[in-house]
C-alpha cells in the first residue's frame, strides 16, 4: 500500500469515535431547563434618596390683609430643622445591643458606616453636621434649612442599608402657630392622604416634586362623605422634571371635615406630601405636614393618639375599594381595650370618608385598633388648646395633630427626632405577647442607653421620652429592634415653646428598617 493509500484510511479511523460519541450523546435524554445551573448575579444593596418637604407654606391670598397693614397675616416660619441617622445592616444596634463587638468591622478595626450627604438643590445645606459612629451608623442634622432638602445615603458594604430622616417645622406664635413633625420619603408611583379638610378658615394642599429627569403623569382621586369629587380638569396633573406642582384641595372640594387623597403616577416617580393649615376667624387653629400613608389594609393600628383633658379625638376611615365596608375600632391603653370607646358598625360607602368622634376614651395617649371587612384607611386627629392671650386671639389658639396608620416594625424600626426627645412619649403595641429594645442616638454618632420593654397582648406601652438617655449631642433618631409579634410605634410630641403660649402637637411613626435594601443575589432564567 502506497503512503498515499495510508493517509486517507488513518484519517477515516481517527473519525470513528467522534462519529460513536456523537451516536451515543444522540441516545441520551436532553436535560430539562431545572437540571441547567441558573446564572447568578449579586445585585448591590441600594442606596436611600429622602427628600423633606421644607416649611410649611400657604397660598399667597391667606396672607394679604386687605390692603390694612394692621391686619397682615404673619407666614409661618421659613425654617425647618432636619434630622436622622442612617445604618448599615449589620449594626448591633438594629438587633437590640450598642455593641461595637458585635457590629462587623473593618481590616482597621472601626465600624464602616454608611456615608451621607445633605443638599438642598445643588448646594450643600448649611450648618448641617454629619458624624459617625461606632456601631455602624451615622447621624445628621440641619439646624435651619430654609428649603426642601435632599438626604442621600449610601451602603458602605453588601450588609445593606436602613435610613431615616424627619424634619420640624415649628411656628411658636403667630396667625399659622403650630409644630409638625414630618418624615423625608423616597419618590414614590402611588401614595395615598387621609384627614385634612377644606371647611372655612382651612386651606390644604397636595403637593407633587419631580426629582428625576423624566415628566410624570400623577392621576389624583379626592374622596369626600359622599363619596370621590369631580375634579374636572384637575384629576391629571403633568409635573416636568425638576418641578413642583400643587392642588388647593379646597378648589376641588370646599367645605369638607376631612378628605382622602390618592395618587397614583406615570412615567416618572414622585416625591409627596400634603399640608393643611386652620384658623378660626383671627385664631390659630395649627398646621400639619402630612407623609403618604401604609398600604391600605383590612386592620390597621395607629400608635400615639394623643388625647388632651376636655378634647375629643376624631377617627377618619376611607374606603379605596369597589365596595361598602364596615368597620369597628378599639382604643387600647396600658390595660387593653377601652370598652367605653368602643366603636363598631361603620358603614363607610366606596370612595368615601368617614369621621368619627371617639368619646369615653379619658386622657392620655392610647393606639387606635381599626378592622374592617375590606381594605381601609385610617387616621386620628387630635387637638390640644392653648392660653388665651388676650389682645392677640378672638380666642385660645388651638393646634392638631394627624396620627395615620402604621406599619408592622418586623425585626426593627427606625424613628427620626427632628424635634429632639423633650415632651414626647413612644408608643408601642402588638396584638401578642413581645418585647422591644428602644435605643436613642445622638448628633455626634454615639448610642444612648438601650431600654428594654415588655408588651402585653393588646396593651400600649408607653416609653416616656426623659428614660432615653446616654447620649452626646441633640439626640436626632430612635432604635426600635423587637422580638417579633407584629409590633406597631409611633411617637406624639407635645411641646410648649417660648411664646407658643401653651403646648403645640404633632406625631410621627416609626418606620420599618429596610431589609430589601441589603445585596441581593439574583438568578438569571
Amino acid at each position: 500500500m502506497s503512503r498515499r493509500t495510508v493517509r486517507p484510511v488513518l484519517a477515516v479511523l481517527s473519525l470513528l469515535p467522534l462519529v460513536g460519541a456523537g451516536v451515543l450523546l444522540a441516545q441520551l435524554p436532553a436535560p430539562s431547563a431545572e437540571d441547567l445551573p441558573a446564572a447568578t448575579a449579586t445585585a448591590p444593596p441600594r442606596s436611600a434618596d429622602l427628600l423633606c418637604p421644607g416649611p410649611l407654606t400657604v397660598p399667597d391670598e391667606l396672607l394679604s390683609g386687605g390692603g390694612d397693614a394692621a391686619l397682615a397675616v404673619i407666614p409661618p416660619s421659613p425654617q425647618t430643622a432636619v434630622r436622622g441617622a442612617a445604618l448599615t445592616g449589620s449594626s448591633s444596634l438594629l438587633f437590640g445591643r450598642a455593641s461595637g463587638a458585635q457590629t462587623q468591622l473593618a481590616s482597621d478595626g472601626t465600624a464602616p458606616a454608611p456615608s451621607v450627604t445633605m443638599s438642598a438643590g445643588d448646594a450643600p445645606v448649611a450648618g448641617a453636621r454629619i458624624a459617625s459612629g461606632a456601631y455602624g451608623d451615622t447621624s445628621f442634622a440641619a439646624p435651619a434649612a430654609t428649603g426642601p432638602v435632599q438626604v442621600a445615603a449610601e451602603p458602605v458594604d453588601d450588609s445593606g442599608l436602613a435610613a431615616v430622616a424627619g424634619q420640624a417645622a415649628l411656628t411658636p406664635a403667630g396667625d399659622f402657630r403650630s409644630l409638625s413633625l414630618s418624615r423625608c420619603s423616597e419618590p414614590v408611583v402611588s401614595a395615598s392622604f387621609l384627614g385634612a379638610g377644606t371647611e372655612a378658615g382651612t386651606s390644604s394642599a397636595l403637593v407633587l416634586t419631580n426629582p428625576g429627569t423624566r415628566p410624570a403623569t400623577a392621576a389624583i382621586q379626592v374622596s369626600t362623605p359622599d363619596g370621590p369629587a369631580d375634579l374636572a380638569g384637575s384629576s391629571r396633573i403633568v409635573v416636568a422634571p425638576g418641578t413642583t406642582e400643587r392642588l388647593l384641595l379646597e378648589s376641588v372640594a370646599p367645605g369638607q371635615e376631612a378628605l382622602g387623597v390618592s395618587v397614583e403616577t406615570v412615567g416618572a416617580p414622585l416625591a409627596m406630601h400634603l399640608q393643611t393649615t386652620e384658623r378660626s376667624g383671627l385664631t390659630p387653629g395649627g398646621g400639619e405636614i402630612l407623609a403618604p400613608l401604609p398600604p391600605s389594609a383590612p386592620e390597621q393600628v395607629i400608635p400615639a393618639v394623643h388625647v388632651a383633658p376636655g378634647q375629643t379625638p376624631v377617627l377618619v376611615l376611607r374606603n379605596p375599594g369597589g365596595s361598602a365596608i364596615t368597620a369597628a375600632v378599639d382604643l387600647h391603653g396600658a390595660d387593653g381595650p377601652i370598652a367605653a370607646a368602643h366603636r363598631e358598625g361603620i358603614e363607610v360607602a366606596p370612595g368615601a370618608v368617614v369621621s368619627v368622634p371617639l368619646a369615653g376614651t379619658g386622657d392620655g395617649d392610647l393606639t387606635a385598633v381599626v378592622t374592617a371587612d375590606g381594605a381601609v384607611d385610617a387616621a386620628v386627629r387630635s387637638t390640644v388648646v392653648g392660653q388665651d392671650l388676650p389682645g392677640d386671639t378672638i380666642g385660645a389658639p388651638v393646634e392638631f395633630a394627624i396620627a395615620g396608620q402604621t406599619p408592622e416594625l418586623g425585626g426593627a424600626g427606625l424613628l427620626p427626632l427632628p424635634y429632639g426627645a423633650s415632651d414626647a412619649v413612644l408608643s408601642l403595641w402588638s396584638a401578642e405577647e413581645t418585647a422591644a429594645t428602644v435605643i436613642l442616638l445622638g448628633a455626634d454618632g454615639g448610642a444612648g442607653t438601650p431600654v428594654p420593654v415588655r408588651l402585653g397582648a393588646g396593651r400600649e406601652a408607653l416609653v416616656a421620652a426623659a428614660s432615653l438617655t446616654g447620649t452626646r449631642g441633640a439626640p436626632v433618631a430612635l432604635v426600635v429592634a423587637t422580638d417579633g409579634g407584629g409590633v406597631h410605634g409611633a411617637w406624639a410630641q407635645a411641646p410648649s415653646p417660648a411664646g407658643a403660649g401653651g403646648a403645640v402637637l404633632s406625631t410621627l411613626p416609626v418606620l420599618p428598617a429596610d431589609d430589601g435594601a441589603a445585596a441581593l443575589d439574583v438568578a438569571a432564567s
